[in-house]
């Protein structure tokens, strides 16, 4: 299993950038040495996260910052202990968001611009760069490469608009939309034949599968009914089979009746629902939820435990958005979509204040990266 920490106090420690990447080997027990290489420079240099285990066991992708202050995205063979940087940022582009095929030989990320983001896929060995085709003028980003290297499952749409599925082989054909719009977080069998993601709806969420050959789709997040709360979060195996999910239902297992967060794993073929995070001990359903959201002056946006203060804003171009903190978590403000990006850095001190313009017209999707999708602000600017 493969994690990021942070020595001592982990907000503190995201706060000033010391963030490492470690594995643990759940048959020795054994925690590796940590991943982040010690540099000059500013505190962020120190730090490694965002990593991804190979399902060969040896070979993890993690990002990290050099000296300089460039993202990198880098290989390591836990067999050997050598690393190896694949992608290094320019000016003019940020990789992020690394995953990695079965044996280690290939490595997809989302590669971020100054007018949007595409995805790309990167031979380990050869150096060999091959972009993901998508729809003249639509970004694409949030990449999951099948375990055989050879597809991609990424969400695409136009700036300001809601994104959609796809998954696409590596051999040049074009990609093939998996559902309707409003995808999050595609994840791919083996092959690439089969896409687990979640889709957004006006009310809600839910987890979906799309069979690519035969063209269905199927709600996995449901028992004898729909999920009657959010579902998101799946992981899928090789077969395309088993879907795993994250969900706060009180219907969809008997041992899980209250709004607790659960872990469920659906079993296609069988037609099953399995809990397999703890049963709730509590035996009470809860009244149905009500959101609350913290109130702000005009023109501040509070960056609160897990949510800001508003859903949806509406504001003119040139208007100044202020971000005050008031939250012991550590989050960040990143433009997930849009037709400009800003992205404010993580942090957890309370009173600390970022303020941005917003000059371009268009529709905005703002998130914490660190708790999305649950913490997102729309900014509609007219």
């Amino acid at each position: 299993v493969a994690f990021e920490s942070a020595a001592g106090n982990r907000n503190f420690g995201k706060r000033y950038g010391d963030i490492g990447v470690f594995v643990r080997d759940l048959s020795t027990d054994r925690v590796s040495r940590n991943l982040r290489t010690r540099q000059k420079g500013f505190a962020a240099s120190r730090s490694a996260w965002g990593p991804a285990l190979a399902a060969d066991g040896r070979h993890l992708v993690y990002q990290a910052v050099d000296d300089t202050g460039r993202v990198l995205v880098r290989v390591a063979d836990l067999t050997d202990g050598t690393a190896r940087t694949v992608v290094r940022a320019t000016a003019a582009m940020t990789p992020f968001e690394p995953d990695i095929s079965a044996d280690g030989s290939r490595v997809a990320y989302t590669a971020a611009t100054g007018h949007g983001s595409t995805v790309e896929v990167v031979d380990v060995d050869s150096g060999t760069t091959t972009p993901v085709a998508v729809a003249s003028g639509a970004f694409a980003a949030q990449p999951d490469l099948s375990a055989d290297g050879q597809h991609v499952a990424f969400v695409s749409g136009a700036a300001g608009e809601a994104p959609t599925a796809f998954v696409s082989a590596l051999d040049g054909s074009p990609p093939v939309g998996v559902g309707e719009a409003g995808a999050l977080r595609p994840v791919t069998s083996a092959d690439g034949g089969v896409v687990a993601y979640t889709a957004v709806t006006a009310t809600t969420r839910k987890v979906m599968v799309h069979d690519v050959a035969g063209g269905t789709s199927e709600v996995v997040s449901r028992g004898s009914a729909d999920a009657d709360r959010a579902a998101g979060d799946p992981s899928i195996s090789d077969d395309g089979n088993r879907i795993a999910f994250v969900s706060a239902a009180t219907n969809l297992d008997a041992a899980k009746p209250d709004d607790t967060r659960g872990v469920f794993v659906r079993d296609r073929s069988a037609g099953t629902m399995t809990l397999m995070s703890a049963p709730s001990d509590t035996g009470v359903a809860p009244p149905a939820p009500v959101a609350v959201a913290p109130t702000a002056p005009r023109g501040t946006v509070l960056v609160a435990d897990n949510a800001f203060s508003s859903t949806v804003l509406n504001v003119r171009a040139g208007a100044a958005l202020q971000f005050h903190w008031v939250s012991a978590q550590s989050h960040n403000v990143t433009v997930l979509r849009g037709p400009e990006q800003f992205h404010a850095t993580a942090r957890n001190d309370r009173g600390a204040d970022v303020r941005h313009a917003f000059d371009t017209p268009g529709r905005y999707t703002l998130v914490c990266t660190l708790h999305e999708p649950g913490m997102q602000l729309t900014v509609n600017v007219r």
